[in-house]
């Protein structure tokens, strides 16, 4: 809640205005911070925002030591008269002007610096609409109102969470110092359990000793799911996994091990929260042992995994003995636990004890309006009064291009408002990871400060920062909200989450791009943009933060065109692009989908000129244990007879270990290949060889071999790639066959002969055929 005032002063020296503005002279002014960190941060912040703002130096100080001569000072982190910090409560935040000076204070964890961060906004018109982008009206000199800011948070919690080391330490400072601006804060008053790497340490530490601990995985034994160690398919030898860092779910019901985490928090101090947060598993890892299968609201059967199951039932019933246990030793005791994964759907036998002394963090991962609706409602019936909103939002909605989803997740907000939770806190929030998200986090960030406000004010409020062209810029956003989301994918966000698996609707956005989105959308969009650059009124700093949306509305069309077309010279034009306007090159999300703009195939093949052209999957393959293909000659060997190998083997792994799902590669092959070490020949057929290559260089473009290979083509010697360098086994190569090519047939035959000693082998990594065109001269 917000609150402000205006002051009637007559101003006795300086120059005198109104009864209700005053003057703020550069050259009189100082501003000047008390004590600590915090208040330093935002007292160079104001600085830099009057600098900004004035194109004029402006003095900072520490108190006591204020330059002789400045009579006006900004001070930050001090009270003004007659006004007592006893009666703060935490990140409230106060500003006062006069015609003597400023005063910006408030109570712990920020408020002074909040009270810097509204004063910007409210008397100086600032925005903030990207990272370290400050949209902030020039004047010279600084004229604002004698008026007091008073800001009274709903909720101490008001977090997204910063992106880790894939955004990169600059981008990363950049979104903390926007956040900050923002008044984003993870307030003291709250303390969230620990991660997966302390749970991790509990096999290690227990597993041998307290078994009874654990969940029983599907085998029926106390320890780690098959699905937790890899490459093996019997967990029954604990012994083996003893010892080691492997997360693994806890028994429900387990009276042991629920002693031992009060034992833990009576270790500690006993603190007001007692965490407890569940191991961030798979619902098929949890605990297949009797008492708490018969908890469970939607029971399997014996011997079934459970796959999409709702087993919260046990889990609050886990959490209620656990405040039975903590209450009696601290009466006042908070549970704090995840509302995730197998928990997340309400319970339908088990109510919460203590349902105001359990505080919830609720992670959806249905975010259609009618599923928070539904979860909403089912958790209320089981008792909770007491949640935080944490979802993974940013995370399963990523998008590579704008969808208009702002107020859709403002809504989201609101209900949770309405319900009754207590704060917010987005995890995966890498804004810089994705295109357009800066407007709608800046949304929920000011949503969650003032949340009786509506969209359309927040909205106004951000495009603020693209004035006089705001109505332009809220119409190109809004052609993405009304276009697109509201009219195409609205209705099917359920469905593209579900087409994306794991609740990752980028993904299926993007895996279904065409269905969604047309080129046209682009230039409609664009049209906004190209209307508010024709102003002739824009100011400079507007024109260029318009003039990166126009180049974001080309980057977004051809990255539309990349991933639909799927050729080589729509993802050379978007690689030219980006690296023409300095954008990553391979984001995260795309490479994890697959490079599905298909960026990191013309990287590697950049010496080279389109088109490339991919050869077959699976090759003809033919084990040499006694190296006898040399002597017989086998390269030089018809496609007919190589066929008659019989085997195929992928060339895109190891020949120890080819895809399971590779249907075409025989069990026998398998077997022989699984532990093999020693020769193998690979042959295959380039049917339908672009004859009109003629005069190019042509080439074999392996992405890796291991460890070393021999190549020819049509029976002749191309080249070959030897091991001889630690990191030859992994390294791209290119062959030369020009000179081996029979331009007279459309059907060139390659063999390729390897040597492995040891570990992997074979070709591991596609082959590609590629070219060059002619040099000019």
């Amino acid at each position: 809640m917000k609150f402000h005032f205006i002051l009637a002063f007559l101003l006795l020296s300086g120059m005198v205005l109104s009864a209700a503005e005053v003057v703020i002279k550069l050259g009189e002014t100082a501003i000047v911070y008390k004590g600590s960190a915090a208040n330093k941060l935002a007292a160079e912040d104001l600085q830099k925002h009057l600098e900004l703002i004035t194109s004029e130096k402006v003095v900072l100080a520490k108190e006591h030591a204020v330059p002789a001569g400045k009579t006006f000072l900004m001070k930050v982190g001090f009270l003004p008269d007659g006004v007592s910090a006893d009666k703060f409560a935490p990140q409230e935040s106060h500003y006062r002007i006069t015609p003597e000076g400023a005063y910006f204070y408030g109570g712990r964890d920020g408020g002074a610096s909040f009270a810097v961060y509204d004063f910007l906004e409210d008397s100086l018109n600032v925005r903030w609409p990207s990272g370290e982008d400050i949209a902030a009206p020039r004047q010279n000199p600084v004229r604002i109102t004698v008026t007091q800011g008073d800001w009274y948070p709903k909720f101490t919690l008001r977090n997204m969470r910063t992106g880790g080391s894939r955004m990169g330490s600059k981008n990363r400072a950049a979104q903390l110092a926007w956040k900050r601006r923002l008044r984003n804060c993870r307030g003291s008053d709250w303390n969230f359990g620990p991660g997966d790497a302390y749970y991790a340490k509990w096999w290690k530490k227990y597993g041998k000793d307290h078994p009874e601990y654990f969940a029983m995985n599907i085998q029926g034994v106390r320890g780690p799911s098959p699905s937790r160690v890899r490459g093996v398919a019997d967990t029954g030898n604990i012994a083996a996994y003893q010892g080691k860092d492997i997360l693994v779910a806890f028994c429900c019901t387990s009276e042991p091990y629920l002693d031992a985490v009060i034992a833990q928090y009576e270790k500690i101090g006993k603190p007001v929260w007692l965490n407890f947060c569940q191991p961030d598993v798979m619902d098929y890892e949890c605990c297949y042992c009797e008492k708490c299968r018969a908890l469970d609201g939607y029971p399997v059967k014996k011997g079934e995994k459970f796959h999409g199951n709702r087993l919260s039932d046990r889990y609050v019933y886990m959490l209620n003995r656990l405040y039975e246990k903590a209450v009696k030793i601290r009466p006042d005791v908070k549970i704090m636990s995840e509302i995730y994964n197998f928990s997340q759907e309400p319970p339908v036998r088990t109510k919460i004890a203590g349902p105001d002394n359990c505080c919830f963090t609720l992670c959806p991962t249905d975010f259609t309006l009618e599923g928070i609706d539904a979860l909403l409602a089912g958790w209320n019936k089981a008792g909770m009064r007491f949640f935080t909103h944490r979802p993974n939002r940013h995370g399963y909605f990523i998008t590579i291009l704008p969808c208009g989803y702002e107020e859709h997740f403002f809504k989201i907000l609101q209900k949770m408002v309405k319900a009754g939770a207590a704060g917010f806190d987005y995890d995966c929030a890498n804004t810089f990871l994705q295109n357009g998200q800066w407007f709608s986090d800046y949304v929920l960030l000011k949503a969650m400060q003032e949340p009786e406000k509506d969209f359309a004010y927040w909205e106004k409020h951000y495009m603020q920062a693209f004035a006089p062209a705001q109505e332009e810029i809220s119409a190109y956003y809004g052609y993405w909200r009304n276009e697109v989301w509201n009219k195409r994918l609205a209705q099917n966000v359920g469905k593209l989450q579900k087409e994306g698996r794991y609740f990752n609707f980028g993904r299926g956005l993007v895996y279904n791009l065409k269905t969604y989105y047309e080129e046209s959308d682009f230039s409609k969009a664009g049209e906004f943009l190209k209307k508010a650059l024709e102003r002739k009124d824009l100011p400079e700093d507007v024109r260029k933060r318009i003039e990166a949306l126009s180049v974001d509305n080309e980057h977004h069309r051809l990255t539309f065109l990349a991933i639909t077309k799927k050729s080589d010279e729509a993802s050379i034009a978007l690689r030219k692009f980006r690296m023409k306007h300095n954008y990553a090159l391979f984001p995260w999300a795309e490479q994890y989908w697959g490079d599905v703009c298909g960026l990191k195939k013309v990287d590697d093949l950049k010496d080279f000129d389109p088109p490339f052209k991919r050869t077959p999957s699976f090759w003809y393959f033919k084990l040499d244990p006694k190296d006898a293909g040399v002597k017989e000659e086998w390269y030089k060997q018809r496609f007919r007879k190589i066929a008659n190998w019989g085997n195929l083997m992928a060339t895109n792994n190891f020949w120890e270990t080819p895809h399971k799902h590779y249907k075409v590669i025989s069990p026998e092959i398998r077997a022989q290949t699984a532990n093999y070490d020693g020769i193998a020949w690979y042959g295959t057929a380039l049917d339908n060889f672009p004859l009109d290559w003629k005069g190019r260089r042509v080439f074999l473009y392996f992405g890796a071999v291991d460890e070393s290979c021999w190549i020819y083509v049509n029976g002749k010697k191309a080249g070959e790639h030897l091991f001889v360098k630690p990191d030859d086994w992994r390294s791209p190569f290119s062959i030369e066959i020009t000179d081996c090519i029979d331009w007279d047939s459309p059907r060139q035959v390659v063999v390729v002969r390897v040597a492995d000693k040891s570990g992997g082998g074979g070709i591991w990594k596609d082959v590609m055929l590629v070219s060059k065109l002619p040099e000019k001269k």
